[in-house]
């Protein structure tokens, strides 16, 4: 079943479905940008809630907090330093999903009551994705793959 990080960190949430637009395919390559890299966010929501954030930075320092639905205050937080290679490696391990042709993942005949969630690289990159389309959509299979990847880099003990 595709729900590896949703079943890991949350809740489930509901929103619509819509068609799924063609996704582009990446060779994970680790970044050749230096100091100039971005820093990664992620987070995810459940019925409109933020309930996980995280944030890797180039040198691979990794934050992450899981936060109390009901009131939003941090319950957990997470801290690792990952290292340049281990930033490098997680980087190149969502270049699926960076370079996806479509920035809203949906589908049709999802289960609507998963959660949803956002990678941002930069203030123009970002991508949402609804996580019930795991496991319906096989052409999301890349893309499922890839976030497992990421978190077993920056979450090797899945804690």
């Amino acid at each position: 079943m595709r729900f590896p990080i949703a079943i890991a960190l949350l809740l489930a949430g509901c929103v619509g479905v819509s068609d799924n637009a063609a996704l582009a395919s990446a060779d994970s390559a680790a970044p050749d940008c230096g100091a100039q890299c971005p820093v990664i966010f992620h987070e995810v929501t459940s019925w409109g809630r933020q309930v996980y954030r995280s944030e890797l930075e180039p040198d691979g320092s990794f934050l992450a907090e899981r936060l109390d639905f009901n009131s939003g205050e941090v319950t957990e937080t997470i801290r690792r330093e990952l290292g340049v290679e281990g930033y490098g490696a997680a980087y190149a391990a969502l270049q699926p999903l960076e370079n996806a042709g479509n920035r809203s993942i949906f589908c049709k005949g999802a289960p609507t009551d998963g959660p949803y969630g956002a990678y941002t690289w930069d203030e123009g990159n970002r991508i949402s994705i609804y996580y019930g389309c795991y496991g319906v959509d096989p052409s999301l299979d890349p893309l499922a793959d890839a976030e497992e990847a990421y978190t077993a880099i920056v979450n090797p003990d899945g804690g």
